[in-house]
């Protein structure tokens, strides 16, 4: 009799120890995931008990964060002179100032993916110095300049997931069968950065890259939980490229388009950084550190306004 009575509190305590752990933290939203034809859309599952959005720590957890604003810096696509905007970064860290997320598009989305994935600007920048090397005497955007590209993309971003990041990042994709503009702030970020770098139209059925349609709608970022965004945009009026590409023209040109739109709106909790620049190439960097240098110089007045927009409460 006490054995049965024993047997029956050891499979009470199983049952109960069951029921406490059932309502683990599972999010809905896409995942796109990594295979070797098309990428193809995932809704996980639902029944969720945490916010939407990935699991941080410290200042970048901005799904808890209540009691200050929550800032964003966005990264406006400027092909390869895009590498400039780590300057900026740099700047913004000597002070102990800088974004709850980061986000961006095209080559944009790049850095900002390398700057959430936590690697100092001087790291980040070496790499770069290494990918321009490899990629000197390649027409840009050939299928052997892309072929190095993806390489090195893979080579830095084939396993990890958005969430999983060490700073919070949120980079968009243009949705066919919506036709619109999303934010994600979770899948395979390989994945999303291919997307953001495809500009051909072709590569998938489901999503294409957000330069393709020029109105990158940055302030729906905010629906993310992000308070006031700060965009940094390297792109002038003035297009210049090494080879004559009339697509590339035209897709750049849409986006000189919108940004020179969108930053003399007023829009609210949206404020804009156009950096001056030397007339260089955008489909090649022939001294990185020259362009950076001469960058920062022309705009010590937005390094300090840059610093002021994150300055904390």
């Amino acid at each position: 009799m006490k054995y049965l009575i024993l047997i029956s509190l050891i499979l009470l305590s199983s049952c109960s120890t069951k029921r406490e752990y059932s309502y683990s933290s599972v999010y809905e939203g896409v995942d796109l995931l990594s295979t070797e034809g098309k990428l193809v859309p995932l809704i996980e599952s639902k029944g969720q008990t945490q916010s939407y959005g990935p699991i941080l720590k410290g200042d970048a957890d901005f799904v808890n964060q209540k009691s200050q604003e929550v800032r964003a810096l966005f990264l406006y696509p400027g092909a390869l002179p895009s590498i400039t905007y780590l300057k900026f970064v740099d700047n913004l860290q000597k002070y102990n100032l800088g974004p709850s997320v980061y986000s961006g598009a095209g080559f944009g989305a790049v850095i900002a993916a390398f700057l959430a994935k936590g690697l100092t600007t001087d790291h980040i920048e070496w790499k770069f110095f290494s990918l321009l090397e490899e990629l000197k005497g390649k027409d840009y955007y050939s299928d052997e300049w892309r072929s190095v590209l993806y390489k090195f993309l893979k080579s830095e971003f084939k396993d990890l997931r958005i969430e999983s990041l060490k700073k919070a990042l949120v980079l968009p994709i243009y949705d066919k069968k919506l036709q619109q503009i999303r934010f994600l702030s979770r899948g395979n970020l390989y994945n999303v950065l291919l997307i953001n770098l495809e500009v051909d139209n072709l590569s998938s059925k489901e999503y294409q890259s957000p330069l393709i349609n020029g109105k990158l709608k940055i302030e729906e970022l905010k629906r993310n939980g992000i308070d006031s965004i700060a965009v940094l945009n390297i792109l002038s009026e003035n297009l210049n490229f090494y080879k004559t590409n009339h697509y590339l023209i035209g897709l750049y040109g849409k986006l000189i388009g919108y940004a020179k739109i969108e930053s003399v709106q007023n829009r609210d909790k949206i404020q804009w950084f156009n950096l001056k620049r030397n007339n260089v190439e955008l489909d090649r960097i022939i001294d990185m550190q020259e362009l950076q240098q001469t960058t920062i110089n022309k705009n010590e007045n937005i390094l300090k306004e840059l610093r002021d927009f994150f300055k904390k409460e």
